[in-house]
């Protein structure tokens, strides 16, 4: 029994089911098939945890989650569409809302005529809108696209058959001519470019109202002043640490910026005799703020300035002043901003009302008491981007999303009521308290109906026959449209190959070099469109004369300002039509007015 030896061999004993195999290789085997068991187990169980786990890599933001791709896509398209929804707003002066533009409106300016209403967009399109339909239910426009790149900013000539824009990714000025075809539609024309020489962004963009020359404005330092062929005729260096606005003045005579420092600085750009350009002269300066001055306006005339600054204050100026003699401009009012962050200041062409925006807000105030009568809270989605008053003073246009908004300056017409009652109290002249009741019946109509108390519009207003591009179709209405204006005691030089600069030359609208020394801006105001422009508030007439369709000149637009009127036919005109005396004639001597009205 001891010799015995099992299946395994002598003294092993051996596994059942495995004869003839040792006992401790059977143990090695099985310990090996656990092993390969075991690691089949973890390879099978890495993807779903710690290879899954990194999102970093290559995986992570291709293939491996095309799932995620696809619902995160909804969510990013919803996103963008709840940005670009249209802002809804209401208000009682509410005239009309602008909708065309896909994108937010960046800029907006109004012809010299005050006939037209141009915009810019992140859209890549430039819309020319007519003023005449703001009233009205529809507000049809014509559309110039402006190819790969976007327009930031955007000028009208002073002809209106031609605007310049500001290109952002081009970073260049691009002037587009209007010419109207033989089927009455009308088409934009882009020439070639500006050269570029700003280094730093450009803020602002202008065309002077003589059309002599074009101005634009860096965030540096630096403003241009340029041939409307293109070519720089000057470089100012503002010194103000940077710049935060610049504007031509509506005169066409002086440019003038704000920035880090708490003034603005007003130049002249003077022109000899026969047009060529002399030099560029330090005119005056508005001095008073405590912080830098964040934007600022000129009335119609030059007469008067408003400013707004980061110290929390606006400010209205007098600068009917003879700077040749050292004579600084008078602050006439101080007044608080009632809004938060005030970064725009608009100033009615009459100077009797200031607009300031602050983010999305507007408050309307009087700019003899400097009391704000309106405010416009959310007029805009974002932020405001560029607020105007129209040239006749009756309306109030802004924009900051995708819609330009209308607004009723009922503020202006209170300020009428106001000013001419008071002049009434001390007018002495028969002659002269018959226009002004005048004027103040026509103001107090003007609010009657902005208030509640509106007439029915007239069906011949919304039933007018139209042509396709939103115009009307008659031709004593074409007559009145872009291609109106002509200076015949001009002289033509070229501008480029679409169009010309034309320059006025002639004895009769070109001033002495005594006169064009001493001119201050008081004496700009005589400079007048033609008799088409839209009535002033206090001249409450809805209808707009129309230009018979002889006038309408169908060649390349211009950069030209119409003749101006003499003042002798200005009295003349304004004794026939029997209206109250002309609104640019503010001031703050309201008895000087009263002479004026009664001697004539």
């Amino acid at each position: 029994m001891e010799g015995a030896a099992g299946p395994g061999g002598p003294g092993v004993p051996g596994l059942p089911g495995l004869p003839g195999v040792p006992g401790a290789l059977a143990i090695l085997l099985l310990l090996v098939v656990l092993v390969l068991l075991l690691t089949a187990a973890l390879r099978r169980a890495a993807p779903r945890g710690a290879l899954a786990a990194p999102t970093d890599g290559p995986r992570a933001n291709g293939h491996a989650r095309q799932g995620e791709s696809r619902k995160a896509k909804p969510a990013a398209r919803a996103r963008r569409e709840k940005q670009q929804q249209q802002h809804n707003f209401t208000h009682q002066l509410l005239v009309a809302t602008l909708k065309g533009h896909s994108s937010p409106v960046t800029c907006l300016d109004f012809s010299s005529n005050g006939k037209y209403l141009a915009s810019c967009s992140e859209d890549r399109t430039v819309r020319l809108w007519s003023t005449r339909d703001l009233v009205g239910r529809e507000h049809r426009c014509l559309r110039a696209n402006v190819g790969l790149d976007h327009a930031e900013l955007v000028r009208l000539s002073p002809d209106s058959r031609a605007f310049i824009v500001w290109l952002s990714n081009a970073e260049t000025i691009r002037v587009y001519k209007m010419t109207k075809k033989d089927d009455g539609s009308f088409t934009f024309t882009a020439s070639s470019d500006f050269p570029k020489k700003h280094k730093a962004p450009v803020i602002n963009i202008g065309i002077a109202e003589t059309g002599k020359f074009i101005m634009t404005a860096s965030s540096d330092t630096t403003i241009l002043i340029w041939s409307p062929k293109g070519e720089v005729l000057a470089s100012i260096n503002t010194n103000q640490m940077n710049n935060a606005y610049a504007t031509v003045s509506p005169c066409g005579r002086f440019v003038a910026s704000c920035g880090f420092t708490p003034d603005v600085k007003v130049w002249e750009v003077c022109f000899g005799k026969n047009g060529e350009f002399r030099e560029v002269t330090r005119a005056f300066e508005l001095k008073g703020h405590t912080a830098g001055v964040l934007s600022f306006a000129f009335s119609n005339d030059s007469r008067r300035m408003a400013t707004v600054s980061k110290d929390g204050t606006w400010k209205f100026w007098d600068t009917d002043v003879e700077y040749k003699k050292q004579q600084e401009p008078y602050l006439l009012l101080t007044a608080r901003c009632t809004v938060a962050e005030p970064h725009l200041i608009a100033l009615s062409p009459d100077g009797r009302a200031a607009a300031v925006a602050g983010g999305a807000d507007i408050a309307v105030y009087n700019t003899r008491r400097g009391e704000e009568e309106e405010r416009l809270r959310g007029a805009h989605g974002p932020r405001v981007a560029r607020l105007a008053f129209d040239t006749s003073g009756r309306y109030l246009v802004s924009c900051g999303d995708r819609a330009l908004r209308v607004f009723h300056n009922a503020t202006g017409h209170r300020a009428v009521v106001e000013e001419m009652e008071a002049m009434l109290r001390k007018a002495t002249s028969k002659a002269t308290r018959e226009r002004l009741e005048q004027q103040v019946c026509g103001a107090r109509k003007a609010l009657a109906a902005i208030y509640g108390r509106k007439k029915e519009k007239s069906k011949s207003s919304s039933s007018t026959a139209r042509e396709p591009n939103g115009f009307p179709a008659d031709t004593s209405a074409n007559s009145s449209l872009l291609l109106e204006f002509q200076d015949e005691n001009s002289n033509q030089s070229s501008l480029s190959d679409v169009y010309q600069l034309k320059v006025d030359s002639s004895p009769n609208s070109s001033p002495s070099p005594q006169q064009s020394e001493s001119m201050s801006p008081a004496h700009t105001s005589d400079f007048r469109t033609d008799d088409s422009q839209p009535p002033t508030l206090g001249q409450e007439t809805l209808e707009e004369p129309s230009l018979p369709s002889s006038e309408v000149a169908d060649e390349p637009p211009t950069l030209t300002k119409e003749e101006p009127v003499p003042l002798e036919t200005q009295v003349t005109e304004e004794e026939e039509d029997s209206s109250a005396p002309p609104l640019k004639r503010f001031c703050a001597d309201q008895n000087s007015v009263c002479h004026t009205a009664s001697e004539s």
